[in-house]
């Protein structure tokens, strides 16, 4: 497919910004808040990096299999 790639470096550069911005937050805001939070959870990253996989294969076969069920034939005699 040639939406993965872009997906793919999309993910790994949001992962990377996510976590920087994760250590940012907690050396800034640290206890003062007196709640704990985990930023680095590994179930929200991986649940969100799911929900955005699923949401960019469904958006790049959607017109993939649109496209396939044209004829070729059809389509070149209509031009």
């Amino acid at each position: 497919m040639q939406s993965a790639r872009p997906v793919g470096f999309g993910l790994v550069a949001g992962v990377g910004l996510a976590a920087g911005l994760a250590i940012v937050l907690v050396s800034t805001l640290g206890s003062e808040s007196g709640n704990t939070v985990r930023v680095f959870d590994p179930m929200a990253y991986a649940a969100s990096l799911l929900v955005i996989v699923i949401a960019c294969v469904l958006a790049a076969s959607v017109p993939a299999l649109r496209a396939a069920r044209v004829d070729p034939i059809a389509t070149l005699r209509n031009d």
